[in-house]
């Protein structure tokens, strides 16, 4: 039992360090995922599947490997599960699930075998799709014909025509109660068939819509090119790159709204393509939301990059009046008590005294400014360059701090990094290594700066990772109290990506990823907005 609990760390660490499940985070976060061992053990589940289930992650957990498979389903799903390690792809399968609550949903699912470094499978992910709302209006659809077909084969032609009018508005009921846009188009483009959503969005009667080419009426003029192009790809069968799709339509009052499609291609008794079946949810409010947010994303971090500036504005001139004016009046004070001890003579011991300790004074406060100053302004920087600077802090902090070994490593070229950027890396190191003195009791701490160069030109970064052996983070704590949330908007407000990694008893891993250039940082709110 513990080898297997064993194995099962290794492969659920093995993931994260693959980034696997981050991968699917980031592709498929709409959908529902989850992933499998290879011993059938299930994981890995998201939100998305657990509502499509109504299982618990728990619940699933405990559940044997197929628990929610429709009965009639969990044979041949077991074949294609077990096809996968044959080399046979699974994508887009359709199936059924059992709900929790007793509902049969239909869904799409793809899977894929999952290998480690050496090439060896070790699980299963997936993802699936709630396609029940389509099934039922394909369903609906094959009833039709099926019953229409029955209809030419005993009643006289003024029958049929009859039946299919009373039939393609049961069809037209049918979609009129589906909440979702439905459209359904022939493979010229032409509207075939639109159901009531469709309707009160578009903004007419259906009568005159169906009939009505679509690109024509509804497409703006500057994205009719691209959508022709993606419904020609369908009209040819590829469906995979373009089975979700969003666009701007315009409808009767001039308006312009997003719609995400969901397409499914229809096709005759021949097999032969006679059109695409469209399911679309109107988005415009949540891409008008989400561009709000990444204005004030924007902003935020603008006026953040601000106030940090600011704030080494102000150090810099506070460590500046220390150093002009402080700095000349312990100057003064111990050149005046060294001319009173040559004037003084030597009968005169508590004077003596009393100057030895004036000069002690003077001179630890001396001290004491100069170490405010290198505090408040990293004065090497100007003086050294960046890589030279953090020797200079790290050899500081080693003297203090003996018992703690401390390592700086750097790979690349900094001296092209401007002053703000070097401040913050200088910043974040010196919040890192005061945070390992106070609390960590850590052995030894090692910090790496690499240079790194990005696809295109003008797209370097910088990464700074710093690792200690200490006693971690308790997770039951806030981590506001270890500067944690200053060096992350220190990051944040130049435009980089900050992730923290600790595990109690385990140390404390900070990773900081800066672009060097005002251009890639703009990519950076892009890639937020995405």
């Amino acid at each position: 039992m513990k080898a297997q609990q064993k194995s099962l760390e290794q492969i659920i660490e093995g993931l994260k360090e693959s980034k696997i499940l981050e991968q699917l985070l980031l592709e498929n976060a709409d959908e529902a995922l989850f992933f499998y061992t290879i011993e059938g053990k299930l994981i890995y589940v998201n939100s998305a599947f657990q509502k499509i289930t109504g299982y618990t992650t728990e619940e699933l957990f405990e559940k044997n490997t197929i628990p929610f498979v429709h009965p009639d389903d969990q044979e041949w799903t077991m074949k294609q599960c077990q096809s996968l390690f044959k080399g046979k792809v699974f994508d887009d399968v359709e199936s059924r699930i059992v709900r929790k609550d007793g509902e049969i949903r239909w869904v799409s699912s793809t899977w894929e075998i999952v290998h480690d470094n050496d090439g060896r499978p070790i699980g299963i992910k997936g993802k699936q799709r709630d396609i029940t709302d389509r099934k039922e209006t394909e369903q609906q659809f094959k009833e039709s014909e099926q019953f229409n077909r029955m209809l030419l084969e005993e009643v006289q032609l003024k029958q049929v025509e009859e039946a299919l009018r009373e039939e393609q508005d049961k069809s037209q009921r049918y979609l009129d109660t589906v909440e979702a846009i439905i459209v359904a188009l022939d493979t010229s483009g032409n509207i075939t068939q639109v159901n009531r959503k469709g309707c009160e969005l578009l903004g007419y009667e259906q009568e005159k819509l169906v009939g009505e080419n679509w690109f024509d009426n509804f497409i703006p003029p500057e994205d009719k090119e691209n959508d022709m192009q993606v419904f020609q790809d369908l009209i040819a069968g590829n469906i995979q790159r373009v089975e979700y799709y969003e666009n701007s339509i315009t409808v009767q009052n001039g308006e312009q709204r997003i719609i995400a499609w969901h397409n499914k291609i229809l096709r005759d008794d021949d097999n032969d393509i006679i059109g695409i079946l469209a399911a679309g949810e109107d988005i415009t409010v949540r891409k008008c939301v989400e561009e709000k947010a990444f204005e004030l994303l924007h902003q935020n971090r603008e006026l953040t990059r601000r106030l940090f500036y600011i704030q080494e504005q102000e150090r810099r001139h506070l460590a500046q009046e220390l150093h002009d004016e402080y700095g000349q009046w312990l100057t003064a004070l111990r050149m005046h008590a060294h001319l009173l001890d040559e004037r003084c003579t030597d009968n005169e011991l508590d004077v003596h005294d009393s100057i030895d300790v004036i000069e002690n004074i003077s001179s630890q406060m001396h001290k004491s400014i100069h170490r405010m100053i290198q505090e408040l302004r990293p004065v090497d920087l100007d003086e050294l360059g960046l890589k030279d600077s953090l020797q200079e802090l790290v050899d500081r902090w080693q003297e203090n701090y003996p018992r703690t070994h401390c390592d700086l490593n750097t790979k690349g070229n900094f001296d092209d990094v401007n002053r703000m950027l070097g401040v913050t890396i200088y910043r974040i190191v010196q919040e890192s290594l005061t945070n390992t003195a106070k609390y960590a009791e850590a052995d030894n701490v090692s910090i790496q700066l690499d240079r790194y160069t990005g696809q295109t030109e003008g797209s370097d970064y910088l990464l700074l990772r710093i690792k200690d052996d200490g006693k971690g983070i308790n997770p039951d704590e806030s981590t506001e109290g270890f500067g944690i949330v200053g060096m992350r908007e220190r990051v944040l407000a130049a435009r980089g990506e900050f992730v923290l990694n600790y595990t109690p008893g385990e140390g404390v891993l900070i990773e900081a990823s800066l672009p060097l250039s005002v251009k890639d940082r703009r990519k950076y709110y892009r890639c937020l907005k995405i």
